[in-house]
This record gives structure tokens, sequence and C-alpha cells, in this order.
């Protein structure tokens, strides 16, 4: 029987500190930004009528979904993009982001391919246990690449976490503010406004 990897602890993020990213340690299933609940309106309401996909014609349809050269060819960009991350000539800023590129630059494929061999190997291992006791437990299979798999799992949690507030903060940032601060700050600068000729004109 072959040993496990054991170059790395691989209760490590398998990214872990790639690209400066930090660890979120909230419980997962709680989530890190605190919203209030409430019910609000837009000022603006647009509507978009969306066609049934067996209307399109065969361009739009070419032009609505991926093909497999499509699939090939942005393989390709996130492999050449990867390289020169590796190299140091492509690092993450305020305009460019290397998010999605973690697997594909060395360390990230060597840290892959070590989690999926670990995985392997220990349900291999536990088969073999199991065919000399003479006995077959899927259950203990499945706990045996459970605890090889599960690091990989809540890391990939973590990083879509991270993302999601990512996302969240990007979106109120740049989410119009029809009767926020600014309005409520126009109102009372007229009010004042208001006022002054009031008083001016007695």
């Amino acid at each position: 029987m072959a040993p496990l990897i054991q170059e790395n602890d691989i209760s490590q993020s398998s990214h872990g500190d790639l690209f400066g990213l930090k660890t979120i340690l909230t419980p997962l299933h709680e989530s890190s930004v605190t919203r209030s609940q409430r019910v609000s309106f837009g000022a603006i309401v647009t509507t978009h009528e969306v066609l049934n996909r067996d209307d399109y014609t065969r361009e739009e349809l070419k032009a609505s979904w991926f093909d497999r050269d499509d699939m090939h060819r942005m393989k390709e960009n996130a492999r050449s993009e990867a390289k020169l991350v590796d190299s140091n000539l492509l690092v993450p800023s305020s305009d460019v982001s290397v998010r999605g590129l973690e697997h594909r630059t060395k360390e990230g494929m060597k840290q892959k391919r070590q989690n999926r061999m670990n995985a392997y190997t220990a349900v291999f291992i536990e088969i073999d246990c199991q065919q000399e006791d003479g006995f077959y437990d899927e259950d203990l299979i499945a706990d045996a690449y459970f605890a090889y798999s599960e690091p990989c799992a809540i890391t990939a949690q973590m990083i879509g976490k991270r993302d999601e507030i990512e996302a969240m903060t990007t979106y109120e940032d740049q989410k119009p503010d029809f009767f926020g601060t600014h309005f409520c700050k126009a109102i009372v600068d007229l009010s004042a406004t208001t006022r002054g000729l009031a008083s001016s004109a007695a």
C-alpha cells in the first residue's frame, strides 16, 4: 500500500496565502456582513422582454452560449495568464484581478494534484483494508475520502464567501443613491435656501 503524501499539511488552505488573500474565519452558514432587513422601492422601474431559447435564431444561439472552441480558448487564456502570474509579470492591483487563476499557477497545480492524490490514496487504502478483512462498507470509504476532501471544500466555501462580500461591497459602492444621504442633504440645503429667501423678502 502506498503511503499518503505528507509534503504539506492538507488541513492548510489549498490556496492559503496565494496572492495575499485574507482568510475569513467566520462560520460558513452565518453571514459576516450584517444587513438590516428592510423593504425598498426603486425610483425607476424597467422591464425587459426575454425571448424563450426556442425562439432564438441560429446566430443568436451561437452568440448566447459558449461552444467547444470558446471553452478551449478560455482555458488557453487562463494558462497564459497563470504563467504571467508565476513570472510576476501579472500582479494583483486595483485594476487587475488574478482571481480564478489560483489553481493554474505552479503552486496551485501542485497543491491541487497533492490534494487529489491524498484523497485517492486514502480511498484505495480503505478498500484494500476492507478486502483483507473480508467486508465492504461504503460509508467507511466515503469517510476516508471526506477526511481529505473536506479541507478543500471549506477553502472553496471561504473563497466563495469572500467573493460574495467583495461583490456586495462593489455593488453597494456603485448603486445609485436616489433617496439616500445626498438626497436628504439636498433637501436640507434647499430648505435653508428657501428660509433665507423668505427672510430677505420680508
